[in-house]
């Protein structure tokens, strides 16, 4: 393919658990029995942030890498809220390792 036969796009790229970065790629235009989608916005919902911040609190706090007062918590609840009718909560229990999703 030539480079006028190519889009570019930016695209979310996961470098490691918990981290990820916007990169600019080069796309092939749609083949036969492809279809192009053009997408204008996009977000991480509140769920997935309330549980990734969940899980990386709870990492260090089993890591020991936080304040003594964190040694006895048996469970970390994050709840985003964007408006009074708007919200995720995620809570993960420390020591059995067991989630509950809530939204």
């Amino acid at each position: 393919m030539t480079s006028s036969t190519m889009s570019q796009a930016r695209a979310f790229w996961v470098r490691a658990p918990g981290r990820g970065e916007i990169r600019p790629v080069v796309l092939p235009n749609p083949g036969a029995g492809d279809v192009l989608v053009r997408t204008r916005y996009s977000a991480v919902s509140r769920g997935m942030l309330a549980r990734a911040v969940a899980d990386r609190l709870a990492d260090r706090v089993l890591a020991g890498e936080l304040d003594v007062g964190a040694l006895g918590l048996t469970a970390i609840r994050v709840t985003l809220r964007k408006s009074h009718v708007a919200s995720a909560s995620y809570e993960r229990l420390l020591h059995g390792r067991q989630r509950r999703d809530e939204h």
